[in-house]
């Protein structure tokens, strides 16, 4: 399904963020979404010139399938990351839409869609992840054995809720710095005003309890980004 190869698509990529505690909005075709800041976080400042060129990077890299809609990074990270503390930052948030549904909207009530984006996506990891274990951490361990490096892994649907349905993705990554280290994405799809947004959160893997942990931020996220659009909350139908 094209939506399935849409998710896994989107690739891992560390920018830059400044301080704003703001807002965001943006603009889907005709739809307007709000975009809280994430707790902790802090929004890209395109007006800075390393910002825009990392910016720049991840909407060429997104380019024929999603667009960005707003990006942020880990505040005290990125205070390190500006003073030169710090080589490169490893917790940040990317908010996309995929570039197919700008010019209509999703027929359908919003829940519902979001149900049936969950079975496809579900379907789609489960033929990817072939003989993994079911248990999700079992499976981590056993992607972490198997992957190579650089090679994005999509490990599958790990939470399920009515206007929101969560996957996960795990990536070994050999940095430009010349470290190596594994990221790991909780990523979730929404239907926001007849459009579907999908929200990232990127986090380093530490240990079995990584997943958990990024995951309940992300929910608490993406809570916040519904409750922020209050009016599309699962109830729209056409």
């Amino acid at each position: 399904m094209r939506l399935a190869k849409l998710l896994l698509a989107s690739a891992l990529i560390c920018f830059a963020a400044t301080g704003s505690r703001s807002a965001e909005e943006g603009v889907i075709g005709a739809a307007t979404i709000v975009i809280p800041v994430p707790d902790r976080q802090c929004k890209l400042d395109r007006s800075q010139p390393s910002d825009e060129k990392l910016y720049q990077a991840i909407t060429a890299l997104l380019a024929g399938r999603n667009r960005l809609l707003a990006a942020f990074a880990d505040c005290t990270q990125l205070k390190d990351w500006r003073a030169g503390r710090r080589p490169l930052l490893d917790d940040f948030v990317q908010v996309q839409t995929p570039l197919s549904g700008e010019a209509k909207d999703v027929p359908g009530v919003a829940t519902d869609v979001t149900k049936e984006i969950c079975a496809s996506t579900r379907a789609q990891g489960e033929k990817i992840v072939a003989g993994l274990e079911k248990d999700v951490a079992a499976r981590i361990e056993s992607v972490l054995k198997n992957a190579k490096q650089n090679e994005l892994r999509f490990l599958g649907v790990v939470a399920e809720e009515p206007n929101a349905c969560y996957a996960a993705m795990l990536q070994k990554i050999s940095t430009q710095v010349g470290t190596e280290k594994t990221q790991l994405v909780v990523f979730s799809t929404s239907v926001l005003k007849g459009k579907i947004v999908y929200h990232y959160r990127f986090g380093l893997y530490r240990d079995g309890g990584s997943l958990t942990r990024l995951l309940e931020e992300e929910k608490k996220h993406v809570a916040a980004f519904l409750a922020a659009n209050p009016q599309n909350a699962g109830l729209r139908s056409l």
